[in-house]
């Protein structure tokens, strides 16, 4: 994910990492606790992430904590299939999901 002078990006590792202006060593780097993020998308100075075991992230870029601000495990009944991608609509605050079974969902 890009915006601005910042490039994101998730790894193997647990990790997810903001880089700046083609810096050598990253802004910020965060850890999910136990799933690794395959999906995220920025949404002003937050970062909304999302692993494979369903659970959407929100990490702040100006927060001095590395850890999310908010995590929550979407439900089978809002939610099925595994998560393989996700975006932010900013109008209304929305998410769009996408899961491997090729359902779409958009949630408040």
């Amino acid at each position: 994910a890009a915006e601005g002078n910042l490039v994101i990006s998730s790894s193997t590792d647990y990790t997810l990492t903001v880089w700046k202006d083609l810096e050598n060593k990253p802004l910020r780097q965060y850890k999910s606790q136990s799933d690794h993020i395959h999906a995220f998308d920025l949404y002003g100075s937050q970062i909304v992430t999302g692993t494979v075991a369903n659970k959407i992230g929100v990490y702040s870029m100006a927060d001095i904590s590395l850890s999310p601000v908010s995590s929550t495990k979407l439900s089978t009944e809002n939610f099925r299939g595994t998560l393989t991608s996700l975006a932010v609509l900013p109008t209304k605050r929305l998410l769009l999901l996408g899961s491997d079974n090729g359902a779409i969902r958009l949630l408040a």
